[in-house]
């Protein structure tokens, strides 16, 4: 179990770190001003989903796509469908009717009947992938070094034991 950090926590990261981790300078303004909405963003967990998603989209730099990842991992809500998503409309469209490409619209649609519980009928939806194959047992152990062959193909070369000329030479031109 993981305990997210404290708004202040939050505040005290460096920019550099931001930057570490792949955040670029609006996605990192957008969660400080989110640090700054705490408290009222905290009520929106008594709120029903409607109104949860529109409390989130007050704050500048989080859009129906974030509220809606939000609510789902935050509140566990099985109606939050992420609009705007990419690939999200294409894997309902394909997985719901066989048909490649779709849009929000065209997923709202397919999602109709599941109403309530949107985000479960989601084929992307974690609950829903396949369980991880186990790997098998461990083959056999590679050596740390590879081998390199000689151009000489002598054995003794091959074995690591002197070099010939035609590998010293070889290694001199960058013929490797």
């Amino acid at each position: 179990m993981r305990i997210p950090p404290s708004t202040a926590t939050w505040r005290m990261v460096p920019s550099w770190e931001w930057h570490r981790v792949g955040a670029d300078r609006s996605r990192a303004a957008a969660i400080l001003r989110a640090c700054s909405y705490a408290p009222r963003l905290e009520e929106a967990a008594a709120m029903e989903l409607p109104e949860a998603m529109a409390r989130l989209q007050l704050i500048p730099g989080i859009g129906p796509w974030t509220a809606a990842e939000t609510l789902q991992r935050t509140l566990g809500a099985p109606d939050a469908l992420t609009l705007g998503d990419l690939h999200l409309p294409v894997q309902i469209g394909y997985a719901l009717t066989g048909a490649r490409g779709g849009t929000d619209e065209q997923m709202l649609q397919l999602l109709e009947p599941y109403a309530g519980q949107r985000h479960r009928a989601d084929p992307a939806h974690p609950a829903r992938r396949p369980a991880a194959q186990p790997a098998g047992p461990p083959g056999p152990a590679q050596p740390h070094r590879p081998s390199v062959t000689r151009p000489c193909g002598a054995e003794a070369c091959r074995a690591g034991v002197r070099r010939c000329r035609a590998s010293r030479r070889s290694r001199r031109r960058g013929t490797r």
